[in-house]
């Protein structure tokens, strides 16, 4: 396409659901910012039973978000490491190349074959 090169369309589906993710991930996060931070200025003057309740459950919200992030960034990397999984993720479109740090990893579908699926 004009020496443009297209996303195939599953690719840019995972990417939006990884932004959406990432998103849900993050508001949490910042949703929890502001209760911390007010239970940290109230705890040296005022050491109660429910000071440190309120403040055993945001860290374990944060445990869990910190748990959540590590799987998502966990599943990418054995994503990233399966040459399988590469290949089928790029068969399922046009031709494409995936670059992960120092190597590039091509994609790529003789003609015949993409005329016969209606890619081209």
């Amino acid at each position: 396409m004009n020496g443009v090169q297209v996303v195939p369309f599953e690719l840019e589906v995972v990417e939006a659901a990884l932004v959406s993710r990432m998103q849900q991930l993050e508001q949490k996060l910042v949703d929890l910012e502001p209760r911390v931070q007010a239970i940290l200025k109230v705890l040296p003057k005022k050491l109660t039973g429910d000071i440190l309740e309120q403040l055993r459950i945001s860290k374990q919200t944060l445990v869990e978000l910190g748990s959540k992030a590590g799987a998502l960034r966990q599943m990418l990397l054995d994503l990233l490491e399966d040459p399988d999984e590469i290949h089928r993720i790029c068969t399922m479109g046009r031709n494409y190349t995936l670059k992960r740090g120092n190597d590039d990893v091509e994609c790529s579908l003789p003609s015949e074959k993409l005329i016969v699926e209606g890619i081209m």
